[in-house]
């Protein structure tokens, strides 16, 4: 099985030679698929992996819970201290240094899509609303209508 020259050795061999060097191989490539099965049984049987690897899928849970944890205290400790007065005024203090420094940033000129999405969506709208006018005011004529 290694180099592949033990073959070219067998040449010219008595028959029962051949057969004893054929028969080791053929037993060393058996033990070699019983390992490999026996390997490929392990790998996807979970129980025999919990029973041999118990400890280490028990720390590595507790890890992933600890810092799941950890994550959510962070997350919920930060959104209080940005509830807290003295950090909403920062906020509006940065806020109001940002209007003061760049003044044509808080009433920025709209971009090209955007004045072309006004200016698709403005007709729209103004038909939607002359529809809906119209209609609420054809149910009120036959309402008076129908009262008369």
């Amino acid at each position: 099985m290694g180099t592949g020259t033990d073959d070219l050795k067998l040449a010219g061999q008595p028959a029962d030679v051949i057969e004893r060097a054929i028969a080791v191989k053929r037993s060393h490539a058996d033990r070699v698929a019983r390992e490999l099965d026996r390997r490929r049984h392990h790998l996807t049987d979970w129980r025999w992996q919990v029973s041999h690897h118990g400890r280490g899928i028990a720390i590595a849970a507790g890890v992933l819970a600890l810092m799941a944890g950890a994550a959510i205290a962070t997350r919920v400790a930060r959104a209080r201290a940005r509830r807290r007065p003295a950090a909403r005024f920062a906020r509006l203090r940065r806020a109001v240094a940002r209007m003061i420094d760049r003044p044509e940033a808080v009433a920025a000129t709209p971009s090209m899509a955007q004045r072309i999405g006004v200016a698709a969506l403005g007709p729209l709208a103004a038909a939607g609303a002359k529809l809906i006018i119209r209609r609420l005011e054809e149910a009120r004529e036959s309402r008076g209508c129908e009262e008369g």
